[in-house]
């Protein structure tokens, strides 16, 4: 049995070739949603980019239909609203997650111009 865990493929959920992908279930979906809701409605807006940058991670490790272009649209929203805030290191947070989903997509040079635009305003650390 150890022979055979070990020849699985760990990875995207999306990508056919993977064996083991993230553990997401509906009820992790509908909790993060519900978080989402409850930041707009209590204008909590300091954390909505990184509760949508989750919702889109959710979405992903869902796998359904149409996970990518939805992730998409949730990571682009969550990135605009980084940067309308002006808070760099939720930037980053959520090129890394648009960086994953650019290079499973095939996209991956796209992906890394994002996090380097991204990273190269940092300063320290």
């Amino acid at each position: 049995m150890v022979a055979e865990v070990k020849t699985l493929r760990v990875g995207d959920p999306l990508d056919p070739t993977t064996d083991v992908g993230t553990l997401i279930d509906e009820a992790a979906a509908k909790r993060v949603e519900q978080w989402v809701a409850e930041a707009i409605a209590s204008r909590q807006g300091w954390c909505r980019s990184e509760l949508l940058r989750t919702k889109g991670d959710v979405v992903l490790g869902l796998a359904a239909s149409g996970a990518r272009h939805d992730a998409d649209a949730l990571y682009g929203e969550a990135l605009a609203i980084a940067r309308e805030q002006g808070v760099l290191s939720l930037e980053l947070r959520v090129a890394i997650s648009l960086a994953r989903l650019r290079a499973v997509e095939g996209r991956g040079d796209e992906g890394r111009a994002l996090l380097r635009s991204v990273y190269d305003r940092f300063s320290e650390g």
